[in-house]
């Protein structure tokens, strides 16, 4: 999809990127009202209703032009959100959007970790900010991958998974997993994204040229 949103993203506006962010997160609400009372969803043909929000998502906070004020604003509405997440989780007794994708809170969290990391990763020493870039390239296929781990390992472990020790210790496995996979994969398909790209490039060039 990156060959085709970029051009699309590079012509628009800071208000048509607002409008865009606007319009998703109201979309995305509406669909977490049809989750939490049991209704059709009926607004699955949002074009962006999908991982790829979440791929276009750094791009829109990074050319929103946000000011220092609006940037404290993301990390105040993300901070909420994870209340207001972990209050679902303990005491909602519906559908719960919080465990959604594509939930309003999860949203303004994964905004508020961009912006945090991105307004103060550069504070970080060499070491860190290393790290930080080896797991952001990879984090796509750790979260495809997660899911997949975790089930191979509680099925390994069956009936020992009891209590928060083993809970977090197989977290962190799981983890520790899909990095591995994410890092073979990211290897596998790094000279196919770039291929994909120079090939859209080479042809809007040409046709410049023609």
């Amino acid at each position: 999809a990156v060959p085709f949103l970029a051009p699309m993203f590079g012509s628009l506006k800071r208000k048509e990127l607002w409008l865009l962010f606007g319009v998703s997160l109201a979309y995305f609400f509406l669909q977490n009202l049809y989750q939490i009372f049991g209704l059709e969803m009926v607004f699955t043909s949002y074009p962006f209703y999908s991982w790829i929000f979440y791929c276009m998502l750094g791009y829109l906070l990074d050319h929103l032009e946000l000011s220092a004020r609006g940037r404290k604003g993301f990390l105040a509405a993300g901070a909420g959100a994870f209340l207001i997440s972990a209050w679902e989780i303990c005491f909602w007794e519906r559908e719960n959007p919080a465990l959604h994708n594509y939930s309003v809170t999860m949203i303004l969290m994964t905004a508020a970790l961009y912006l945090g990391l991105t307004s103060w990763g550069k504070r970080m020493p060499d070491i860190c900010a290393a790290a930080v870039r080896f797991l952001s390239v990879r984090s796509f296929y750790i979260y495809l991958m997660h899911g997949l781990t975790q089930i191979l390992l509680a099925a390994r472990v069956g009936d020992r998974a009891a209590g928060w020790g083993m809970w977090f210790f197989l977290s962190a496995a799981s983890f520790c997993f899909a990095l591995v996979i994410g890092v073979v994969l990211e290897w596998l398909y790094r000279p196919v994204s770039g291929w994909l790209c120079g090939l859209f490039g080479g042809q809007k060039e040409s046709g410049v040229e023609g």
